[in-house]
């Protein structure tokens, strides 16, 4: 019921544990969008592969061996591997529209609510941009020793 089952089509994207699964990486995908520390986003995914594994019943990330047609328990590593793509897939559209999911950059209504009354929404992602410094040379001149 809880279990989380890899694979595709309609079976495994039906099975109730996927749905589940589904809603809890929808409430979690903008949190982990907008982390900004690797840290941040690791935690983000432990708590929710923490959160399937302590339901009741608790639920198990697993995959079909092809061999022997039945469902083995993946790794905690997988599931880690596996929840991290999810939170990761169309998340282009949470930066460039802050949030909404609409990927229309206007940033209101969507997950933040953001309509009338609300506080605005935030800034898009794409305005924070790492820079990559280049490292500067220096030439040591003639009885200079400070470098």
């Amino acid at each position: 019921k809880n279990d989380v089952l890899s694979g595709r089509g309609a079976a495994v994207n039906q099975h109730p544990g996927n749905v589940h699964y589904r809603e809890v990486i929808r409430r979690e995908k903008l949190s982990y969008v907008n982390a900004l520390i690797a840290a941040d986003k690791k935690s983000i995914i432990s708590k929710i592969v923490h959160e399937v594994q302590t339901q009741d019943p608790p639920g198990r990330f697993l995959k079909r061996n092809p061999k022997t047609q039945h469902w083995d328990i993946i790794p905690f590593s997988d599931a880690k591997r596996k929840t991290g793509q999810a939170l990761r897939e169309d998340a282009s559209h949470f930066k460039l529209s802050g949030g909404s999911g609409s990927g229309n950059g206007s940033g209101n209504g969507g997950i933040m609510g953001g309509g009338l009354g609300g506080p605005p929404p935030p800034p898009p992602l794409t305005l924070l941009k790492k820079v990559r410094r280049q490292p500067q040379q220096y030439q040591q001149q003639d009885g200079d020793s400070s470098q």
